[in-house]
């Protein structure tokens, strides 16, 4: 899976299952022809459209057979045959779960009908090790982080990778020390900002904790307030390890040189931190996941 586009791949099932909409479509099926395992392309999808994939599946069916119902007078068990419910009364229920009306009743009397519609992969970002999610909004309470706080260079950064070799070295070295994590699978790298004009930032490879006490020797504590922040959403079809190395020039590059400069975010007055959150659990040699989390004040 490690040559696996994600974005090539996601597009082509999406076009796929629009395309064999009447067939026999499994999950077993969409995992060997987009050679994503089952488990990844479960997440993967459900992350790009928010709907796992197997109910798409079953809603895109319910969707295009909307127009069998209002437009032909094919019967009901005739049209559960057409896209492959294993039975009428399967297609039936389904339906009746999606749109809390039967095939039948819908017939006789339309209404108007919420549907899923075929994804819009566009509203992602294509990378070469991955994919990136256009920002949501999300709200999140105060936490607090324990973690080894570091000066960073912003031209060595980029040339040593340092923010990615100290949060390398302290998760696989240093994260254990910390008894009162609340999960230590979970990675937070906090970015504190000096100043807009800055060629330096603090960063801090650190794990969530529910306590201060106990700090090992050697680690800070922080805390990062209640905050409304813009999420943005990285899968990559590499280890967490690779994530700085292989990707975060580019994403940065795009969070940055695109959104940041077309919204005039301004750092500093929006908290002056950013974080990203990297669940290891997850992730394997060829996947991983990291949102990246900026403060925005209205």
């Amino acid at each position: 899976m490690k040559n696996i586009n994600f974005f090539s791949s996601i597009e082509y099932l999406i076009q796929y299952i629009e395309d064999n909409i009447e067939n026999d479509i499994t999950l077993e099926l969409l995992s060997e022809i987009s050679f994503i395992s089952k488990f990844h392309l479960i997440r993967v999808f459900k992350n790009v459209a928010d709907i796992t994939i197997m109910n798409y599946v079953r809603s895109r069916k319910l969707a295009r057979s909307l127009k069998d119902l209002l437009e032909t007078n094919i019967t009901i068990v005739d049209i559960a045959v057409k896209y492959n419910f294993s039975y009428e009364q399967t297609y039936i229920r389904a339906f009746r779960n999606e749109y809390d009306i039967t095939p039948s009743k819908f017939r006789k009397e339309p209404i108007p009908l919420k549907i899923v519609e075929k994804i819009n992969i566009n509203l992602y970002i294509d990378f070469k090790s991955g994919l990136l999610s256009k920002p949501l909004f999300i709200i999140r309470p105060e936490f607090k982080v324990i973690g080894i706080k570091d000066i960073i260079v912003e031209d060595e950064n980029f040339t040593k990778n340092l923010a990615n070799d100290r949060g390398v070295v302290f998760f696989f070295n240093n994260r254990h020390k910390i008894k009162n994590a609340i999960n230590p699978n979970v990675y937070i790298g906090l970015t504190r900002i000096v100043s807009n004009d800055a060629d330096y930032t603090y960063y801090m490879p650190s794990l969530q904790v529910n306590t201060f006490e106990d700090l090992p020797e050697g680690m800070c504590s922080d805390i990062i307030p209640t905050s409304k922040y813009i999420v943005f959403h990285y899968i990559g079809n590499h280890s967490p390890e690779e994530i700085s190395v292989v990707t975060m020039e580019a994403l940065y590059d795009y969070i940055f040189q695109t959104w940041v400069l077309e919204s005039s975010y301004d750092f500093m007055l929006n908290g002056g931190f950013h974080f990203e959150e990297i669940d290891t659990s997850i992730a394997s040699e060829n996947y991983c996941e990291a949102k990246i989390y900026f403060p925005w004040k209205d």
